[in-house]
């Protein structure tokens, strides 16, 4: 855990997720204050897709890294019994 958190970008959240087996929600951006201002609210529509696109994106490509990481981390007999469960076979397929 303490590997995954000096070695990837943002990845504080996969330590402590490591730690208590599971991720923190995803935080959205708070609505915009003055709905009446159509540029404030353009603007708020316009972080809020760079804050959903930069958030999703860190987090899929951490979760590749951190997964194949532990899977290295596992010996051949556990790597099987992971891939041979049902509930690898459901994530793959999702």
């Amino acid at each position: 855990a303490e590997y995954v958190a000096r070695k990837y970008n943002d990845a504080q959240k996969y330590q402590n997720g490591l730690i208590n087996l599971n991720l923190p929600a995803l935080i959205p951006l708070e609505d915009p204050i003055n709905t009446s201002n159509i540029v404030a609210v353009e603007m708020w529509k316009l972080q809020l897709k760079k804050y959903d696109m930069r958030q999703t994106t860190k987090r899929e490509m951490n979760q590749g890294k951190v997964f194949s990481l532990i899977l290295g981390q596992c010996s051949q007999t556990i790597c099987d019994r992971i891939e041979s469960s049902t509930t690898c076979k459901v994530i793959n397929d999702t």
